[in-house]
């Protein structure tokens, strides 16, 4: 593998795509929306206080002794010194008192809504997550079929070379047809290294993209072999009933039926 690439346990894998992956951080921001919609559902309950202030210059007349007119000047003939500062402002405060179950109904709708939310956002994880598991398990298949070709086709390369130095000896039991033979079957061994080359590169480039890295970044498996997984075996109905119960899908949609409700 290259010296700069960097290597990924499959957890490591899944962990860096769950904290980076642009689809679950928008799922997380559509639940932080949900959070906020239930503050403003709670503050509806107290009262709404509105205060309005206005500061303005005023003018400031001088008053003739002993007649009502009150300047001198005329009345667009200004200076700084005649003007002076005014300030009003009003205060309302709005409680509401009864709203027909409103209030209640649209808390309840919002709590609703916030847990929908967390279920949609454990679903874009789960898919994250196992899609990300696939792409690994993907590398990790398409490199070590890379290897088993590249032996291959090292051996028929031989193969090929040894067969035409008999037929070139003249030894009987070797013909042309043999090398002909040979050859397809190399060029079978290729074709089948290219397609596991371009597995291999497709599967990194999809880590790429779900880890949320750079163009261009490289990674490699952090194992060195291609190995069995362990399996969990269930019973069928078990498998059933906790799906039924514990699976995101249907938890988001009896929270989002209880909130439209």
């Amino acid at each position: 593998s290259p010296a700069h690439a960097e290597k990924l346990s499959r957890a490591e894998a899944i962990a860096n795509a769950l904290e980076q992956n642009p689809q679950i951080a928008a799922a997380r921001a559509r639940q932080a929306q949900s959070e906020a919609e239930q503050v403003q559902a709670n503050a509806a309950r107290w009262p709404q206080v509105s205060v309005e202030l206005g500061v303005g210059p005023s003018l400031r007349a001088t008053l003739v002794p002993g007649t009502a007119v009150e300047s001198t000047r005329g009345r667009y003939e200004l200076a700084a010194k005649d003007l002076s500062v005014v300030v009003g402002g009003r205060l309302s405060v709005v409680q509401p008192l009864y709203t027909f179950g409103k209030i209640d109904a649209f808390r309840a709708a919002a709590a609703h809504g916030i847990k929908a939310r967390e279920a949609q956002t454990r679903m874009s994880e789960a898919d994250i997550a196992l899609e990300v598991a696939r792409l690994y398990e993907a590398l990790l298949f398409a490199r070590d079929s890379r290897r088993f070709f590249e032996e291959l086709e090292n051996y028929v390369v031989r193969t090929v070379l040894a067969t035409e130095e008999r037929v070139s000896s003249g030894t009987p039991d070797v013909t042309e047809q043999d090398v002909l033979r040979l050859q397809a079957a190399l060029a079978a061994v290729r074709l089948a290294l290219n397609y596991a080359r371009a597995g291999q590169e497709q599967a990194r480039a999809g880590l790429v993209a779900y880890l949320g890295l750079a163009p261009g970044a490289v990674l490699e498996p952090r194992e060195d072999e291609l190995k069995r997984l362990d399996t969990v075996h269930a019973p069928a109905p078990l498998l059933m009933s906790r799906a039924l119960r514990d699976r995101p899908e249907l938890g988001a949609l009896r929270e989002g039926a209880l909130a439209y409700d």
